[in-house]
């Protein structure tokens, strides 16, 4: 059966929905999302939320990784979308553009 164009797979965004509500629960103030309906849903409960951009650049900032290209290339080969122009800004900034 064909997806209709436009509509979410039942439960696509059950992690994240999950991450929000165990981080409510705990009190965490900081979430790891990316989707902008889950960023959304996180900010309205009082949540900031951070992202894979974030993670790589705090990552590579601490020099606990090396080049961010093939990390990327990676996150791309298995379909893990990111804004191209944060991508650029996250290359350049670490001189890799």
């Amino acid at each position: 059966m064909a997806e209709e164009a436009g509509r979410r797979k039942p439960r696509q965004d059950e992690g994240e929905a999950e991450a929000i509500v165990q981080a409510s629960q705990i009190g965490a103030a900081t979430v790891i999302v990316d989707e902008k309906r889950a960023r959304r849903w996180a900010e309205a409960r009082g949540l900031q939320c951070r992202g894979t951009l974030w993670i790589l650049d705090q990552l590579r900032e601490q020099e606990l990784i090396g080049a961010l290209k093939p990390l990327l290339r990676i996150l791309d080969r298995e379909q893990i979308r990111l804004p191209g122009p944060a991508v650029q800004r996250l290359l350049a900034k670490f001189n890799e553009a």
